[in-house]
């Protein structure tokens, strides 16, 4: 079959013994990879299935892109089909969870978000929509701030660097294009 040009896994199946098996209860592990992109989602899927709570970076290497912006309407839009968000914001500027009131960080919450996290260097904290969760003042990883944003079933992560796996990358003609081996998608 292959010869001929007909490369369809039904057709060289059908040429085959095969035992049929009923998955309906594990679909969701099955999907098709035809392509670069559709494997880099498929490792990207994987290495989320690892996490307690899947993690997808929003990365854009210069300012003014518009990564808020589209994390705002994300989440607006993952909300509307009852998924709870919850956003991590790293800035390499020393941060107080008073200092952010009025920007991001509240614009998230405006938007929907059940939690936000924002990292410094030396510094982090946590809100919901209750109000300030946890502030302190020490290093962590976005890893480790995620595991602290709980009651939340995706957790978006703004950063001008490259992100942790899988990432999202912006570009405006302002900007380079970034697209390395952690990328999954490029919005422009």
């Amino acid at each position: 079959k292959i010869k001929n040009g007909d490369g369809r896994m039904k057709s060289i199946m059908l040429e085959k013994d095969i035992l049929k098996v009923d998955c309906t209860e594990i679909k969701e592990i099955f999907f098709n990879v035809n392509n670069e992109g559709d494997y880099r989602m498929a490792l990207a899927r994987n290495t989320n299935m690892k996490r307690n709570t899947p993690l997808i970076s929003i990365s854009a290497t210069q300012s003014n892109t518009g990564k808020t912006s589209f994390i705002e309407m994300l989440i607006k839009e993952l909300s509307s089909i009852d998924l709870k968000c919850g956003v991590i914001k790293h800035t390499h500027h020393e941060i107080t969870a008073e200092d952010e009131d009025g920007k991001d960080s509240q614009r998230f919450l405006l938007a929907g978000a059940e939690a936000v996290a924002v990292i410094s260097p030396n510094s982090y904290y946590i809100k919901t929509t209750v109000g300030l969760v946890e502030e302190k003042k020490e290093s962590v990883s976005i890893e480790d701030i995620a595991e602290k944003v709980e009651n939340v079933d995706v957790i978006l992560v703004e950063t001008r660097s490259h992100g942790i796996f899988p990432v999202v990358n912006l570009y405006r003609e302002i900007a380079t294009v970034n697209i390395d081996e952690k990328t999954v998608a490029l919005f422009t």
